[in-house]
């Protein structure tokens, strides 16, 4: 392989594997926490936080099975700008979620971690194209 295929191939599988990685940890931590949020809407007695935790399913629910995935099958076909603004979009929705809440909740720090995950993997994306 000449010198500039590797300069050029190298990054390009770099960005790869790290989109690979921050992608299944990112799912599958979203699915973690939609089901802390539903249990914990299934304890509480209060509508209120019933209706904030409801909420909560539905954003993370709009990521985890339209988001997400679309990010990968976009990405997966070289669609750059619609793989970065799928991965971006994670972002808005897991806000929404908890800024509802005064006080921080059992969901909270799962929250900032996808948040802050479909971020860089949104700005990985970025560079791609």
């Amino acid at each position: 392989m000449n010198k500039i295929m590797s300069q050029i191939l190298f990054p390009l599988l770099l960005v790869s594997l790290i989109l690979g990685s921050l992608a299944i940890p990112s799912l599958s931590i979203s699915i973690e926490k939609e089901d802390l949020i539903q249990q914990t809407c299934k304890k509480t007695r209060d509508p209120d936080l019933s209706r904030f935790y409801g909420s909560c399913i539905e954003d993370y629910g709009t990521s985890v099975d339209r988001l997400l995935p679309e990010a990968a099958k976009a990405l997966g076909s070289k669609d750059y700008i619609t793989a970065k603004s799928d991965a971006a979009a994670v972002a808005p929705y897991i806000d929404a979620c908890d800024q509802q809440f005064a006080e921080k909740t059992p969901f909270s720090d799962g929250n900032k971690l996808v948040r802050d995950l479909s971020l860089v993997a949104s700005s990985i994306i970025a560079l791609l194209g």
